[in-house]
């Protein structure tokens, strides 16, 4: 899940203002275990950034108004990058030797870095990254050994929540030294919660807690205890991701767990609105071999090693991309509201191609195909599917334009109001 909207969405979060602090920490010897996963690997293929979407704080790192198709980043063209990453009102891009350059909202020290915030500037740290993922202001990175970097802060219901139970902000890349003796694999955020996965297949949990989505319950009395990182019960995990307000984790059975907000039977086919601990998903069959899960505000997406993508939750926003013959023998009616429905079970998209890579927005979905060609669907009052207007796009529409012209998208990344592709010319 990348980046939520900052203005506050249906679940109960509310937006707020933050601090910072940068101590120092020192790197532990890490702790040997059976080795069940390795590390992630940085993508290897080389492009050019393009986005759309809105850009009232710089997060397009454009010159400016919204656009409502994907155009390049021109002040970083003689740059190389493999990989881009969408917070909710910021962006990453990694270059191939795994360096990280930053845009957009400069609040809470979500850049890691100092200076001008309207293009891409990269941020000096002596690390080689392998991965990062943005919330909304919380953003992590994973080291090609290994090691987790995070800076930025969590935001609660109340206000200002904090970085770590004694730092409000941090502003720069700051190791993080409650994992500091474990080999982390993988990781990966919601809107204000974090997840890392171990080399030994356990999961690691800990930000804002308040729907469940840390997989324990939250005293009321000491908040803050979310903040420290803990261990999951759930053993033997080999995927994470995480939407908005709920977490998702795969085994190496290829059983699906989720647990968190579920007031859209974004977790379980349950009419329980919060899941505090990780439940198995009913899956149908034929989804296969799960490759990477994803969420966003109120729904779940999941791809198999067919590169088939399968959606189900909250879809009257055209988030599930799921046509109309498809939705009505299925769909249930929300409590919340008769003008909401939910898909309660996990649902083939179709006519869409074979998928490489998915990342997922608030309320959209962003797909890199195998043969080149992306693909984008659902909610679009900020432009960020690309499709030339600002209509919604109930089922996966491909990306083109006079810019993209014949290039290739090879990734892609989610914000909350915008999105950043990363292309590869064919000519």
């Amino acid at each position: 899940m990348a980046g939520s909207k900052r203005n506050a969405p249906s679940a109960p979060e509310k937006s707020n203002k933050r601090t910072r602090s940068t101590p120092d920490i020192k790197r532990s010897k890490k702790k040997v275990r059976a080795v069940l996963n390795n590390i992630v690997e940085r993508p290897t293929t080389s492009g050019h950034i393009f986005v759309c979407g809105t850009n009232d704080f710089g997060q397009l790192g454009i010159e400016g108004d919204e656009k409502n198709r994907p155009v390049p980043i021109k002040s970083v063209i003689d740059i190389d990058f493999v990989d881009v990453i969408s917070g909710g009102l910021h962006s990453f891009a990694m270059t191939p030797e795994g360096s990280l350059f930053s845009w957009g909202c400069t609040d809470e020290g979500v850049l890691g870095r100092e200076g001008k915030n309207d293009e891409p500037v990269k941020i000096e740290i002596e690390e080689t990254f392998v991965k990062v993922v943005a919330g909304d202001c919380i953003n992590m990175a994973l080291t090609k050994d290994g090691n987790l970097y995070t800076w930025g802060t969590y935001r609660g219901a109340d206000g200002a929540f904090g970085f770590s139970p004694t730092l409000s902000q941090q502003s720069t890349p700051l190791l993080f030294s409650s994992l500091s003796k474990e080999t982390i694999v993988d990781i990966t955020t919601g809107t204000n919660h974090s997840l890392a996965l171990s080399a030994d297949g356990r999961l690691f949990t800990w930000g804002y807690g308040e729907q469940g989505q840390l997989g324990r319950r939250i005293s009321s009395r000491h908040p803050k205890d979310s903040l420290r990182c803990e261990p999951l019960s759930l053993k033997n995990v080999k995927l994470i991701g995480a939407g908005s307000y709920h977490s998702l984790a795969v085994t190496h059975d290829n059983q699906l767990y989720a647990w968190g907000l579920n007031n859209f039977r974004q977790c379980a086919n349950s009419e329980e609105p919060v899941i505090f601990s990780p439940t198995l998903v009913p899956l149908p069959e034929s989804i296969g071999t799960i490759v990477a899960v994803d969420g966003g505000e109120h729904f779940t997406v999941i791809v198999n090693e067919a590169g088939e993508v399968f959606t189900f939750g909250r879809g009257d926003a055209n988030q599930l991309g799921l046509p109309e013959d498809v939705i009505a023998p299925l769909k249930l009616s929300s409590t919340e509201s008769a003008f909401k429905f939910i898909i309660p079970v996990a649902t083939k998209v179709p006519n869409l191609p074979p998928v490489s890579q998915i990342s997922v927005g608030s309320e959209f979905v962003l797909t890199a195909c195998i043969n080149g060609e992306g693909y984008s669907w659902g909610f679009n009052s900020s432009n960020a599917i690309g499709n030339g207007n600002d209509d919604d796009e109930p089922v996966p529409c491909k990306l083109k334009g006079k810019n993209l012209g014949t290039s290739k998208i090879v990734r892609v990344a989610a914000g909350g109001q915008h999105s950043v592709f990363l292309t590869k010319s064919t000519e």
